[in-house]
């Protein structure tokens, strides 16, 4: 879990990070692959190369001089702070928490929205060979990301069990012995994806398992950085921005000596940035769209290029002699990104992403700790289980108001147990209510008293609406209005 009182950078990295991304994928005016030759060009249909157009791309430019690799950085952030909790004890409790959020998604995002959206538009040439192709490594996938960190994940988790568990060195020697061959596969990955030709995402993996270790780096000496960034914190700022300027324009001119330094400064940027901010505005990550966007950061990331691939194609077919000005082009450019971070939050509900649970639970944990000052950083095995065995008929807000009432019940607990979890009455009742039925007495009354606690439990839910509680329930109004009244209660 990440640790609230002494991370909050990484919510408000992760934040940019994502934001980033939207702007990045909202620049491009060309959809392709190396699968096939089909794809969208708007770039003929750009009059005489707008200024509008030619400061997008310049933006975007900057925007993926290091923009993926402040993704990786985070996550290596969050991977060191987990294994310093103590989360990941076997290989096998990483594959547990991994699988389900990095692989699954890939696979159900690609076959179920991309290759479909890809097929139709001719994006595979008609060849079933390219869709499989597509799927396990070849060609442009957007979701390579996922793969890519998933080797990542397992390859610093091998390498640092053997390095700390069996030779017993220290963890930071050991982050430091996995950086050689790191830096090396960085150094020599263009190589790399010469002779291993994409396949399953290997020269991703070198290219960024580096951003990942320094990541881990950024977490052990986290005190350190900030001790630096204390005084004159603009003037560094300003300064880490110059640099990081300059290399970009040295590495816009064709020279690769400086790609390294482009890439650094970028990020130190970026987490200058967000420790300026959190010192200033204390209270920045109270904001509710900023905790939206964090929320739903990984749906953004997985419906965004299908949405633009969509709004492209359409809009080339619609008519295929529009010409775009500086109004048309910076239209454009905004109605992608706004899609794409509305298609990302206004996804299914939750009963159909349960592999969401464990996420949304931890940003909520946070939330609620620090409402309440708690310190309950931690969810077992055994509540992690009921919590994803519910189907949550008031979506999101049923999740958030379960960890919120299990959080307030707490006192002195860091991890919220089976015992703690303050679980709806559809649960409960079910449960342990059976259990305490002595079966002597009739069934009807039994099961009446189990339905007016129901009613009762989801009318304190949905804040004492009727509409919405029947909603809940899956019953008419008037059905809900007359069993009110029958068990006496309230409105």
């Amino acid at each position: 879990m990440v640790d609230n009182k002494k991370n909050k950078e990484i919510e408000l990295l992760r934040f940019f990070a994502t934001i980033l991304v939207v702007l990045g994928h909202s620049g491009f005016y060309i959809i392709t692959t190396s699968v096939s030759s089909m794809g969208c060009d708007w770039t003929k249909y750009i009059l005489d190369e707008t200024i509008i157009y030619k400061i997008i791309g310049f933006g975007t430019r900057i925007i993926y001089s290091c923009h993926m690799q402040l993704f990786i950085l985070i996550s290596g952030m969050v991977f060191q702070i987990c294994l310093n909790g103590g989360k990941y004890k076997t290989v096998l409790g990483l594959l547990k928490n991994k699988i389900p959020r990095l692989i699954i998604p890939y696979f159900l995002v690609s076959i179920l929205y991309n290759i479909p959206i890809l097929w139709c538009s001719n994006y595979f040439g008609g060849s079933v060979y390219n869709v499989i192709l597509y799927l396990i490594g070849f060609g442009k996938n957007h979701l390579w990301y996922l793969e890519a960190l998933f080797i990542i994940f397992v390859l610093t988790y091998a390498c640092n069990s053997i390095l700390i568990g069996f030779m017993k060195i220290q963890k930071r020697t050991a982050i430091a012995v996995m950086m050689i061959p790191a830096v090396l596969m960085y150094l020599l990955n263009d190589y790399i994806k010469i002779y291993v030709t994409e396949i399953a995402y290997i020269d991703r993996v070198a290219k960024y398992w580096m951003w990942f270790l320094i990541g881990m780096f950024f977490v052990e000496f986290e005190d350190n950085i900030k001790r630096a960034l204390k005084d004159k914190t603009i003037l560094k700022i300003s300064g880490v921005f110059g640099a990081w300027m300059f290399s970009f324009l040295l590495v816009d001119k064709g020279k690769r000596f400086f790609l390294f330094e482009e890439q650094i400064f970028g990020i130190f940027f970026w987490y200058s940035i967000c420790y300026w901010i959190i010192n200033r505005f204390p209270k920045v990550l109270n904001n509710r769209i900023l905790k939206l966007i964090n929320m739903y950061s990984m749906d953004i990331y997985l419906y965004g290029v299908p949405v633009n691939y969509i709004i492209m194609t359409m809009l080339i077919h619609i008519d295929d002699a529009t010409h775009m000005n500086n109004i048309t082009s910076l239209f454009l450019y905004v109605l992608r990104i706004f899609m794409q971070i509305i298609v990302g939050i206004a996804i299914p509900p939750l009963r159909s992403r349960l592999d969401d649970i464990p996420l949304l639970t931890e940003k909520l944990l946070e939330k609620h700790n620090e409402r309440f000052g708690k310190e309950v950083w931690m969810v077992s095995e055994g509540a992690m289980d009921r919590l994803c065995e519910y189907d949550y008929p008031g979506n999101v807000r049923e999740l958030e108001n379960v960890i919120m009432q299990s959080v307030a019940m707490a006192d002195t607990e860091h991890v919220l147990t089976e015992k703690l979890l303050q679980m709806p009455m559809q649960v409960k009742a079910i449960g342990a209510d059976v259990e305490k039925w002595d079966r002597k007495g009739p069934l009807d009354q039994y099961l009446a008293n189990l339905e007016k606690e129901i009613i009762r439990e989801v009318m304190i839910t949905e804040g004492g609406n009727i509409s919405k509680t029947a909603e809940v329930l899956k019953i008419k109004r008037q059905t809900l209005q007359h069993k009110l009244k029958k068990y006496g209660i309230k409105d």
